[in-house]
């Protein structure tokens, strides 16, 4: 079975105002779309109308259904804002000779209540909804999807997927799926079941002796133990599919907030810190308010100001009167010394006798004496210096200000820390911190309960092999006790044979199909990379665990490309084993690599695909004039994305035409 994709049309559908569409390359000698757009002009929103038609979802192929919100986003603004009411995509294929028409639509965007609506037609008959998403799975189930359409982001991330355990699990199951093990596997089951039929027909059918009575019981007791564990199973499976389901939308969407994280983190510093200055403020104010309380005084401090320096000017002239009436007393005494004889105060020696000059000096100096008044009190005046320099509170009034400074600084940090939670809480609209972390936490609560699932169904697969085994042994010993009707123990032993041979084939087939892989892996990643001597062989374990060689058998590493490049490699590898064949749709998957390379994966890569591919590239990745060079021999159709008014909610799809 191979699908091949005919024409994708959209209508009102992310950018793409009215209706677009592209009609893809057929398969044959020409089978490559190429479909050119810059960033933001729709290339990924043209992916995701791709898995919204297929699947009626563009959250990852296994995502849960969008709600009304989700609905919305993608509804293109334009025709919203001039009143149109729906949005669809129609998408045309066929497989195995018939034409399927799917139609995807979405309405009610007036009312605000906006619901999803599907419709396939088969060769013009109409197919029941409930039956839809069954006969798309039966072409290209949602598990394989990954191996078909596939964009930038996914090809980096599956190369530590195959190294992750969990990841790896869910890969392997898939990679079964593509390699057609689970059709043999229900064919196995098949079988068990009719070992566990004819042996109880067998056990029937005795009817003499001890031995025959207690093989039926035993068989009876593990038959209705395998039923139980494959009840569980069933169950286990079902809440499994559901936990995924929650798990994958809750990631993408927590994915589609990431970049708020930072913003949410810095968020709580700045609340936090909002908080530290609104306490800084209230306590300001009571400084202030003590301030007031104890040094009112201050406000006079002018006035004091000026009181203390006539103050201690009024000191130094009492000070100088003081020091020059003492020298007039002195000088005084020494010549009344003279003039009634007697010795000098200073030295002590006699004084000679006085002359008429003496008595004359004796009076200019008393009568400066008298010039200089009465004393003065200087004590007072040192007391009244002291007691203004008391009230004089300099400090408090420097502590004043400097306390009014400090407070506007923090009211003014306050402001434009108020001014960052704003714009934040602009940036986060509807996503609060505390949801994003609660989102956060439920995609962990929703990845450990999908491995505890994983872990029970592992653990009840084992106790099914165990009551399987036991089955066909107790089968085998029922064969050989001797039976009424030899048919049904013969049926048993031959079912029993039957199981064995068709389980070491499933798993020889594992093995074989591995060694292919592991074969073709290791040839296309040396014909795409640019040292392939540099390189030895990729081993792939029994879990599709990979792991690159160097010549000497050593494990080594590769860049990022390089392992793009293996991812490449290993998912065309399986491409050319697989048992279901489909189209390939990437979407920017030569983002990371150079332009040796990128040359390497068009020229190699996509022409042994050996059907149709779709490229969705920018510039960046590859040009009009490089494809035109590289892979122009095998492109059948081209488009380029533009927007015709430059409104970026109008883009339409323009068929490249090029000269014959």
């Amino acid at each position: 079975m191979s699908l091949e994709l005919v024409r994708l049309t959209v209508r009102n559908f992310g950018p793409y105002y009215g209706q677009s569409t592209l009609d893809f390359a057929a398969a044959g000698d020409r089978p490559l779309t190429l479909v050119y757009g810059e960033n933001t002009l729709g290339k990924t929103q043209m992916f995701n109308a791709l898995r919204w038609s297929l699947y009626g979802t563009w959250n990852g192929v296994r995502g849960s259904l969008p709600n009304a919100t989700e609905l919305e986003s993608r509804f293109n603004r334009r025709a919203h804002r001039e009143g149109e009411d729906s949005m669809s995509v129609t998408l045309q294929f066929t497989a195995d000779e018939k034409r399927y028409d799917l139609h995807r639509s979405a309405s009610g965007f007036v009312g605000g209540a906006p619901k999803q609506d599907a419709d396939l037609r088969i060769d013009s008959e109409a197919i029941a909804g409930s039956r839809i998403p069954a006969e798309i799975g039966n072409l290209l189930h949602p598990q394989i999807a990954d191996f078909f359409l596939f964009d930038g982001e996914l090809l980096e991330r599956f190369f530590e997927r195959l190294r992750s355990t969990d990841q790896r699990r869910e890969i392997r199951n898939s990679i079964d799926r593509v390699l057609g093990v689970p059709a043999l596997q229900r064919a196995y089951d098949d079988i068990a079941e009719m070992t566990t039929a004819a042996s109880l027909a067998a056990a029937k059918s005795m009817k003499a002796g001890n031995e025959r009575t207690k093989v039926e019981g035993d068989l009876k007791r593990y038959g209705d133990q395998s039923a139980s564990v494959q009840k569980d199973l069933e169950a286990l499976h079902a809440k499994l599919g559901e936990v995924k389901l929650d798990h994958v939308a809750k990631s993408d969407e927590l994915r589609s907030v990431e970049a708020l994280k930072e913003d949410a983190k810095q968020l709580e510093h700045l609340e936090a810190r909002l908080a530290d200055l609104k306490k800084d403020d209230e306590a300001g104010k009571v400084a202030l308010q003590a301030f007031l309380t104890d040094g009112w005084f201050a406000v006079a401090v002018k006035g004091v100001s000026e009181a203390l320096a006539r103050a201690r000017t009024e000191l130094e002239v009492a000070e100088l009167q003081r020091d020059q009436r003492d020298r007039l007393l002195q000088r005084i005494r020494t010549l009344e010394a003279r003039i009634h004889g007697g010795n000098c105060e200073t030295c002590g020696q006699g004084l000679p006798a006085p002359d008429p000059a003496v008595y004359e000096e004796r009076e200019t100096a008393r009568a400066e004496l008298a010039a200089l008044g009465g004393t003065v009190d200087v004590r007072s005046i040192i007391d009244r210096e002291r007691q203004l320099q008391r009230v004089l509170d300099e400090r408090t009034v420097k502590l004043y200000r400097e306390r009014v400074n400090s407070l506007q600084r923090a009211r003014l940090a306050r402001t434009e820390t108020q001014r960052e939670i704003d714009d934040i809480n602009g940036r986060l609209a509807e996503h609060s911190a505390p949801a994003i972390r609660s989102l956060a936490a439920t995609v962990e609560q929703l990845r450990r309960v999908q491995e505890d699932l994983e872990n029970k169904i592992e653990k009840r697969s084992v106790d099914l092999q165990v009551f399987q085994a036991e089955l066909g042994r107790l089968a085998t010993r029922l064969s050989r006790l001797p039976s009424v009707d030899p048919k049904p123990a013969a049926l048993s032993a031959f079912y029993g044979y039957l199981g064995d041979a068709f389980e070491s084939s499933i798993q020889e087939y594992r093995n074989n199909v591995r060694e292919a892989v592991e074969l073709d892996v290791t040839a296309q990643f040396k014909r795409l990379i640019r040292d392939p001597l540099a390189y030895g062989d990729v081993k792939i374990g029994a879990d599709f665990d990979m792991h690159l060689l160097d010549p000497h058998g050593r494990e080594r590493q590769t860049s990022e490309g390089g392992r793009q490049l293996l991812a490449l490699a290993f998912i065309g590898a399986l491409k050319q084993v697989a048992v279901r064949g489909g189209p390939v749709i990437l979407d920017s998957p030569l983002g990371r690599l150079d332009k040796e390379h990128r040359v390497n994966v068009l020229r190699t890569w996509i022409p042994q695909l050996g059907s149709q591919a779709s490229l969705f590239v920018q510039s960046g990745e590859l040009t009009e004039q490089e494809a035109a060079k590289v892979v122009g021999d095998i492109v059948g159709a081209e488009y380029r994305l533009v927007r015709p008014d430059h409104d970026p909610e109008n883009v339409a799809i323009q068929r490249v035409e090029r000269a014959s």
